[in-house]
């Protein structure tokens, strides 16, 4: 696969200004340890890339990588042998260990969809590297490379690696003196089930004894079991506070050769003992492992059998205590990869003169926020001179193939038949131009903005040989005022519920009596304001966080407005994607329907607030910009 085009900048100026690009750097590490002296010299040393979606950016045989990458927007997959190893993504660095080492890199990068990456140089990089922070950053890729080298599960996936290590402790400790006799600290350690015992010393000092200490210090050199547990204990103990990264804790205890570590929390109370097995073993719930599953299946029902785990896989997300949007991202990111290998193995018999067409996600799909609950909307684009019946035909067998396998995988078509089994989603690159021109054109024709809202939304997740012409398609929306104004009257007229059920708007016939809809209620009144204001500022990223963020700096929306509606947001998707939690523990099909009789005071008391400043921000848009929902 051809390389990406890289468009350079050196000093960086114009779009994006040079202190958006510090701000963006100094959230991230290594350069968040830098002071601003030291960052303005980073930025002004700094070239942009960009790469599109499929493009590789280095490969094995490339030789040693040269400067190090930082992902602005987009992401990069790290691929070896065909199968996917990981996923970077926005703030995170590419090719960083291979600079260091000075040899080739053991995996392909490519581009999972259109990127923009800062390259730093090797002199600077290496200098951010040296630091702490940097090191521990260098330390994990190293750590990863080397376990993938081999194809093993990393340990430092994304559980491990962000979850508290508090949230991965399972048992309570096992806690004696030190003049406990060893026979008795082993049965204690044998009737709790546990590999380790701590042993508090006085004055906050700790020993740790292990089973391997029981295995190498006392039977293998004959010790006497009457001796105190201080004989065979190790002392002091490597000990981790509750809030640290599980993956942080792992790193240190392999450099320190430790295979336990008790957690202690502020007050000095002894947690629990979290094991280097049971980090790997988190592992077995991670995207990481999901994904590695998916990319190696030879057949639709190996994936199939995968995607099963997906909903434990959320559910484990949710009980470690992950925010509700990192969980909706990383459920998104499977998705992909369910879609991405049944597509393959559709299209695995197909020779090189079969079509070149993208399988594009539509809707929370395309901006990375599906849920349990989510309808999978796609849609297919293909380019090249070809019979177009023809080729509408067997796209549409390719789409309604894939689309039963995505059923079978436990997700669910699009209701209002935006699916990739339908030919009227099925159309040639120009096919799309011509529909989206003629919708932003002439905005007022039937449907015309309904149907902008779902396809301005899209985003390739499998490609052969085609670009993102679609996403292309939409690039002059933001052009026509008259298209801004009925999409910003469109956006508007999703009003927020208030009053009857204790404050909150609910069904009051059919299926879904005395419920209310979090969705329609909820969230797509945000979305909507989002998709209008990220349309009006030119923002090209999909995400409706990144969309309300990008309006603000261009002064689209209010900074105030963003925070209302970014929180009300993130407040709604973690009411969803709990209420959703609960229904597949109970075996239920997840929708978007709560009952409001089910939340506390409290909690209704935020969703009311929620649902007021949304509303409130609605009222001030549409007095200001004379938007008003018709």
């Amino acid at each position: 696969m051809p390389h990406g085009a890289r468009h350079t900048q050196r000093p960086l100026v114009g779009s994006p200004p040079l202190a958006d690009v510090a701000e963006f750097l100094a959230a991230h590490t290594p350069f968040d340890q830098v002071d601003q002296s030291e960052l303005e010299r980073v930025v002004a040393s700094i070239e942009v890339e960009f790469h599109p979606a499929g493009a590789t950016i280095f490969a094995p045989g490339d030789g040693p990588v040269k400067d190090m990458r930082v992902i602005r927007h987009g992401a990069v997959e790290l691929v070896l042998d065909g199968r996917m190893l990981d996923l970077l993504e926005s703030g995170e660095l590419v090719g960083e260990a291979s600079m260091l080492s000075g040899l080739p890199p053991g995996f392909t990068a490519r581009a999972a969809q259109d990127t923009l990456c800062y390259l730093v140089p090797a002199a600077l990089a290496t200098d951010l590297l040296a630091r702490p922070a940097g090191m521990r950053d260098v330390a994990r890729s190293l750590l990863t490379a080397g376990m993938q080298a081999v194809g093993a599960v990393t340990p430092t996936s994304f559980v491990v690696d962000q979850q508290p290590v508090s949230a991965l402790l399972r048992h309570h400790p096992v806690i004696c003196p030190p003049e406990t006799s060893i026979r008795e600290a082993a049965q204690m350690m044998s009737d709790a089930a546990q590999t380790a015992l701590v042993v508090e010393l006085g004055s906050g000092k700790l020993g740790i004894l292990t089973d391997r200490d029981l295995r190498t210090r006392v039977l293998a050199r004959g010790v006497s079991a009457d001796l105190p547990v201080s004989a065979a204990m190790t002392t002091p103990v490597y000990t981790s506070g509750p809030e640290r990264a599980a993956g942080d804790v792992l790193l240190d205890m392999l450099e320190r050769n430790v295979h336990h570590c008790p957690v202690i929390a502020g007050s000095g109370e002894i947690l629990g003992v979290i094991s280097d097995s049971d980090l790997v073993a988190a592992d077995a719930h991670s995207s990481f492992h999901l994904r590695r599953a998916i990319a190696n299946a030879s057949t639709s029902e190996q994936v199939i059998a995968a995607a099963r785990q997906l909903a434990p896989m959320v559910i484990a997300l949710h009980d470690a205590g992950l925010a509700a949007t990192s969980i909706t991202g990383v459920h998104t990111i499977v998705l992909d990869a369910i879609t991405r290998r049944l597509v393959e193995l559709a299209t695995s018999a197909w020779d090189e003169q079969a079509p070149q067409f993208a399988w594009l996600a539509l809707g929370s799909h395309a901006r990375g926020e599906t849920t349990p609950g989510s309808d999978m909307d796609n849609a297919i684009v293909w380019s090249g001179e070809s019979d177009e019946e023809h080729t509408r035909r067997a796209l549409c067998e390719i789409g309604a193939k894939v689309t039963e396998q995505l059923e079978q995988c436990g997700l669910r078509r699009d209701s209002q038949g935006v699916s990739a089994d339908n030919e009227l989603v099925v159309r040639s690159a120009e096919s799309w131009r011509r529909a989206a021109t003629s919708w932003i054109e002439h905005p007022t024709q039937e449907q015309a903005l309904i149907l902008v809202s779902v396809f301005v939304d899209n985003r390739p997740v499998w490609s052969r040989g085609t670009g993102t012409q679609l996403a292309d398609a939409f690039t002059t929306a933001r052009h026509s005022q008259l298209l801004l104004r009925l999409l910003g009257r469109f956006a508007l007229s999703y009003r927020p519920p208030t009053g009857f059920m204790r404050g909150l708007v609910v069904e009051h016939s059919g299926e879904h009596l005395g419920q209310l809809d979090l969705k329609r209620g909820g969230l797509v009144p945000i979305v909507g304001l989002a998709r209008w204001a990220g349309i009006a500022a030119g923002v090209t990223t999909l995400s409706t966080r990144d969309r309300l963020r990008g309006a603000g700096e261009a002064g689209t929306l209010s900074t105030s407005d963003v925070q209302t509606l970014e929180d009300a947001f993130e407040l709604l998707t973690e009411l969803r994607l709990a209420h959703q939690i609960e229904q597949l523990r109970a075996g239920s099909l997840p929708d978007d329907h709560i009952d409001p009789r089910s939340l506390s005071d409290l909690t209704r008391r935020h969703l009311k607030t929620a649902f007021r400043a949304v509303g409130a921000v609605q009222q001030r848009l549409s007095t200001e910009l004379s938007l008003g929902a018709r």
